[in-house]
């Protein structure tokens, strides 16, 4: 193993060069951020694809994910490439013409003009579940708006020039629908069908309905069905059919398969065939079908089926089922199901042969008719009973933790909400997990939510981490001695509510060690290496905890009740208040989106009562304090700021992270991303490069070469900042 700045022998006239290269790296000059993740995470709504195979996936916290090479590789799409909307609900392209792309967000629509490499918003507002373009006129352009994520009283807007203007066109739509599909006649560019229902954020009532004069009035044509309808599809060959497939009442049985030759007037039931329809665009009268709620390996309906004689009863034959499908890394029973059947699921417009699909976590397709599924989110690397996954690009993810081991830094170990606990053996290059089945409640082992994982500093493998089924909800801490790939249960005394902010007294002696974490905001104690833990303070607003680097007696505590210190080594009645009143919050709880307080305390590696406190919200920032809180000085102001990173070997070499976004909520113009100082906070430099959101939850330097920084970024997940020469 070689690392930068470990060699040896240097002469000494090269000094002032090397001292220069050094100090030009640590400000991150010509260095940019290398996303380092395992793949996938979610929510993913929908994804589309274009005629020339270019791919968008829609994701609820990093906006959207674009590949060109049949989903080998993605590139995640923010701010810098003119998306300003974290939550992207669906995507559209161009029939004519594939460079032209469409995003519907929770704040209007997003038009490219260069296939998907850059975007200008081109309606200002609204929640748009679905955009079509007509397929005989693409300067005619249609959005399914809604005034909020959550709201029904639909419009339909309208574009005549490509999608660069707009104006709402509809008359009498019912105002107790929530739109979730619209569908342009592929003859006439006035005619154009809509799909309502319950979407992930509002229900309502189901129905299939035609405009015929663009869009102003509405006829429902999906009556007669129940309320039952789950999808629709506009036959590629006939303009004048359309496919509907709809859900039995009893809901153990297989569905309907219905079509209509008089674009709804009337409608023929075909089979009992339900899912989403999958239109074949080569062959006429071939029609693919994929019940793709029900895609669990004891479910009859499970896989994907074909007829070649027009969906007639008795002619749909079993392509592939999901006993041989890759999963990725996934064990999850509910891997494959997609997250709805009106948008998760694209076929290629020109070739037969390909789909792809979202769940609320992966991508997955077919590039051979469905006769098999592979990942699109992980590559697999190696092979035996411990495989290790490394992202194919696409990972909305809420990493909240991440933790390089002073023992070995090749070890590094990162919590995720849903995705639970993984550990990287190659210093985050690839990744496998490290989740406990027992302990990680209905995710059983395919995932789980943690909010902490921290490592022994002197041995191996030794982790604790807090898992739970939900981050909200009861977890159990768990320790393990060989790098999570086996975890015992331990926290005796603990309540059963979240557990945060873990932190180890480093002076304490291996093997039985000091610990502190927070649980109902208040803060408890271990002295023997988390097995049996004591309550120490009774306070309700505490969050994060740590200990000084240099006097196991002084430990701190903070949340959205400021910070606090005790000089007694945690014991009851030695607490007390040392923040400024700028620290505190006012939401009571575990950190959210909306939560205010501070949010990461790190005392100093080199100076003697030196103290470091990121506070997130209005009119906060980092703060820093040379007699262990006694005095302060704000440093930086911000209102989104959440971590501070210190070189334990360049005293004045600091790096600081800030987040508009958490497990929720978008992107703010003041959101800081990472900012790096070489001066001691005197004047700071963005580290902006790689990164497609300027978000930041956590930081990490490499302890063997602190030039070498790790990020926890919602949505976009871990970043890698690599010295100039990075290791190997």
């Amino acid at each position: 193993m070689e690392r930068r700045l470990r060699a040896v022998g240097w002469c000494l006239l090269a000094l002032a060069s090397l001292a220069s290269s050094v100090a030009g790296q640590r400000v991150g000059r010509a260095r940019g951020w290398v996303r380092a993740n395992v793949g996938g995470g979610g929510w993913f709504e929908r994804i589309r694809m274009g005629s020339d195979g270019t791919m968008v996936a829609c994701s609820d916290l990093a906006g959207a994910y674009v590949s060109r090479d049949g989903g080998a590789h993605w590139s995640c799409v923010g701010p810098a490439r003119g998306l300003e909307e974290t939550h992207v609900g669906c995507a559209a392209f161009d029939p004519a013409d594939p460079s032209i792309v469409f995003l519907g967000t929770e704040q209007g629509v997003f038009r490219s003009a260069d296939g998907a490499r850059s975007f200008a918003r081109t309606l200002a507002s609204g929640y748009v579940e679905s955009i079509a373009v007509a397929p005989t006129d693409s300067s005619v352009v249609y959005a399914a708006w809604h005034p909020g994520f959550d709201s029904l009283n639909p419009a339909v807007q309208r574009s005549g020039d490509g999608g660069v203007t707009w104006a709402p066109v509809s008359i009498d739509l019912p105002s107790n629908l929530r739109l979730l599909k619209l569908l342009v006649d592929r003859g006439n560019p006035d005619r154009l069908f809509a799909f309502s229902g319950s979407s992930r954020f509002r229900a309502g009532p189901v129905d299939l309905l035609r405009s015929d004069d663009g869009g102003a009035h509405w006829v429902s044509i999906g009556g007669t069905f129940g309320g039952r309808i789950v999808d629709v599809a506009l036959d590629p060959f006939d303009p004048m059919r359309l496919w509907c497939s709809v859900d039995d009442p009893n809901p153990d049985a297989r569905g309907h398969l219905y079509r209509s030759d008089d674009r709804g007037g009337s409608w023929t039931e075909l089979a009992r065939r339900g899912g989403a329809i999958w239109l074949d665009v080569e062959t006429p009268g071939t029609i693919r079908m994929i019940e793709a709620r029900y895609l669990y390996p004891w479910d009859p309906r499970e896989g994907i089926f074909e007829s070649s004689q027009g969906g007639s009863a008795g002619t749909f034959q079993k392509k592939s089922s999901v006993t041989t499908w890759d999963s990725g890394w996934s064990t999850a029973p509910w891997a494959f199901n997609a997250t709805s059947l009106h948008g998760a699921l694209a076929p290629h417009p020109l070739d037969a042969s390909r789909m792809v699909w979202v769940t609320t976590q992966f991508v997955f397709g077919t590039r051979d008719g469905g006769a098999s599924v592979e990942p699109l989110y992980t590559r697999r690397l190696g092979s035996g009973p411990n495989p290790r996954y490394r992202s194919t690009g696409i990972d909305n993810v809420v990493v909240v933790d991440i933790d390089v081991s002073d023992a070995d830094p090749d070890l590094v170990t990162a919590a995720f909400f849903d995705l639970g606990i993984w550990r990287s053996f190659d210093g985050g290059h690839s990744w496998s997990a490290a989740n406990d089945a027992i302990h990680s409640g209905a995710w059983g082992g395919a995932g789980g939510n943690s909010w902490f994982v921290v490592s022994d500093p002197a041995q191996w493998g030794v982790v604790w981490a807090g898992q739970g089924d939900d981050p909200y909800g009861p977890m159990t801490l768990l320790r393990s001695s060989d790098a999570g790939s086996s975890w015992s249960a331990v926290g005796a005394g603990l309540p059963a509510v979240p557990l945060l902010g873990l932190s180890l007294d480093p002076g304490s002696p291996p093997g039985m060690r000091t610990l502190f974490l927070t649980a109902g905001g208040d803060v408890w104690r271990s002295t023997d290496d988390g097995n049996t833990w004591t309550r120490v303070l009774v306070e309700g607003g505490l969050r994060f905890t740590a200990v000084d680097r240099f006097d196991s007696g002084i430990v701190y505590a903070g949340g959205e009740d400021g910070l606090w210190a005790s000089l007694a080594g945690g014991n009851p009645g030695s607490w007390s208040e040392v923040g400024t009143a700028a620290m505190r919050g006012g939401q009571g709880g575990e950190p959210d989106s909306s939560w205010e307080g501070v949010f990461d305390i790190e005392p100093d590696p080199s100076v003697p009562g030196g103290l470091w406190v990121a506070a997130v919200g209005t009119g906060k920032g980092l703060f820093q304090s040379a007699d262990h809180g006694t005095t302060w000085t704000k440093v930086l102001s911000g209102d989104f700021l959440r971590t501070v990173a210190l070189d334990p070997l360049h005293p004045n070499h600091l790096v600081v992270g800030g987040s508009s976004a958490f497990d929720s909520g978008g992107w703010e113009p003041g959101s800081p991303g990472v900012l790096e100082s070489s001066d001691r906070g005197a004047s700071w430099h963005p580290l902006r490069r790689g990164l497609a959101w300027p978000f930041a939850l956590d930081l990490a330097l490499d302890p063997a070469d602190p030039s070498r920084v790790f990020l926890a970024s919602p949505g976009a997940g871990i970043h890698i900042l690599e010295p100039s020469s990075p290791k190997k």
